[in-house]
């Protein structure tokens, strides 16, 4: 499978009707009420714009709240399908990234319909949680790293990397879990990095940027 193939509109669309049909299936099966857990108390801080409990996950709860709005079944039921949405994204970015990896459309699909399907992936998809968005968020970075280490003179997917490694620490911390793939990546192409230094501090002001979503916590605090 040649490059020109990766970055095909068949590709795309492959990655969209995934994400799609998945999302769909998610849809049907999502709960249509508060479920046990943290999810009622996450549903509540997302409607009334608070603080959960630490450390707060300002951009569960930012995002959240948009889709609270949707003029669609219960407030439960709305924060429900935004796990269901983040999920559905994350399997079409897993395909993406298979197939950059294996250069097999019918392997990459195959993983990513294995993970959708997947009976602990597919329940934490159902509910209202913070696990869906921290899903989707490590397999775009994941993708974008993906993207940078097969084209290093390319910065943009660096520079994007960075910026979601940084909105994954305003969601969930278990996102530095990849930390020791990044620093692996960095390594092996220090050549590029070390031969454009800005790079590295663009990287870093996006990282930074991305942490912005906190000051979110002591602005609902004090309200």
């Amino acid at each position: 499978m040649t490059a020109e193939l990766l970055n095909h509109r068949k590709t795309r669309t492959t990655a969209l009707v995934i994400a799609g049909s998945v999302g769909l299936l998610y849809f049907f099966t999502a709960a249509r009420d508060i479920v046990v857990g943290d999810s009622p108390e996450l549903i509540m801080v997302a409607v009334k714009l608070g603080v959960a409990h630490a450390p707060g996950y300002p951009l569960f709860t930012m995002l959240g709240h948009l889709f609270s709005l949707l003029p669609l079944g219960s407030v439960p039921f709305r924060l429900n399908l935004f796990a269901s949405a983040c999920d559905a994204l994350a399997v079409a970015f897993v395909y993406l990234t298979a197939l950059r990896l294996c250069r097999s459309q019918p392997a990459a699909i195959l993983a990513a319909l294995v993970l959708a399907t997947n009976s602990l992936f597919w329940s934490w998809s159902l509910a209202a949680e913070v696990f869906p968005l921290n899903n989707l968020l490590a397999s775009v970075l994941i993708y974008l790293l993906v993207r940078w280490h097969e084209k290093p003179e390319q910065t943009a997917p660096f520079i994007a990397a960075a910026f979601v490694a940084g909105l994954g620490l305003t969601n969930h911390q278990t996102i530095i879990l990849l930390a020791p793939a990044c620093l692996y990546l960095l390594w092996r192409n220090r050549t590029v990095l070390l031969a454009q230094p800005r790079i590295l501090f663009i990287g870093a002001a996006a990282f930074a940027l991305a942490l912005s979503p906190y000051a979110y916590v002591p602005w609902a605090s004090a309200q």
